[in-house]
């Protein structure tokens, strides 16, 4: 005979089986229930691109004598431009860097009425003054031009300008020049920007040049490029253009 606590122990604990049994089988109890996905977050990268117009005009200016200039001169012989154009898709700062290699001929003739020996000289001899005279200019400013201060190695195959340094074969360069980082705009370059600068170089050869200068040959080149403006402040020092804007303090341009 079962007594009646037995009895009731008995049923409580088959009902609770029962209720875990539901359990583990999934039961849906049909609540009310609702779900929003976030939709996807993706990322990508703006791109900085300075890119030379199909306008600019490489000079190749050959036989040049004293007293010859650009602005006298048609033809070949004109100014050399360079036109600076901007792709990017995002607001950047601008700056061109300049380069001049020049050579001399082994020996030259001597002067007429002399029996001074003459000594050959670099066809641009770093003066900007007594042999080739080159300025720089994008219309209302006058961008620096390297001088004998700014010689520097002339460049080897890994670096910078050394495909413009091949241009010269006879004779050969022996000394190079290099200002960097002549600043294009003082204001950013928003993307919207074609073209960020037109640079002329006007060229001239003194009258007075003399036989020293015979047979030289001189290469010149521009180099432009361009950085970021976010997270990355000009400094204040960087006023004007066509002036060396260096990397200082946190501005980069790499």
């Amino acid at each position: 005979m079962i007594s009646k606590r037995k009895f009731l122990f008995a049923a409580s604990s088959a009902t609770a089986v029962a209720a875990a049994s539901a359990l583990i089988a999934g039961v849906t109890l049909g609540l009310f229930s609702s779900q929003a996905p976030s939709g996807n977050s993706t990322f990508s990268s703006g791109t900085v691109s300075v890119t030379k117009d199909a306008t600019s005009y490489p000079c190749a200016v050959t036989s040049l004598v004293p007293g010859e200039t650009s602005a006298t001169n048609s033809g070949q012989d004109k100014p050399c431009t360079f036109v600076i154009d901007n792709s990017s898709s995002v607001p950047i700062y601008a700056a061109v860097d300049v380069f001049i290699a020049t050579g001399k001929a082994v020996s030259v003739g001597g002067a007429y009425g002399s029996t001074a020996t003459v000594t050959p000289s670099d066809l641009y001899d770093g003066s900007n003054n007594t042999g080739l005279n080159i300025t720089i200019t994008d219309g209302p400013h006058t961008f620096t031009t390297p001088v004998a201060a700014d010689a520097e190695t002339c460049p080897t195959s890994s670096q910078p300008f050394y495909t413009a340094l091949q241009a010269l074969t006879s004779p050969a360069a022996d000394t190079c020049y290099m200002v960097p980082d002549l600043l294009l705009s003082t204001a950013v370059v928003p993307p919207t920007t074609t073209t960020i600068s037109t640079l002329t170089a006007n060229w001239s050869l003194p009258v007075t040049a003399g036989n020293a200068y015979e047979g030289g040959d001189v290469v010149f080149a521009f180099m432009a490029h361009g950085v970021q403006s976010a997270n990355n402040a000009l400094p204040s020092t960087c006023t004007a253009v066509g002036q060396t804007c260096a990397a200082s303090g946190s501005f980069l341009w790499s």
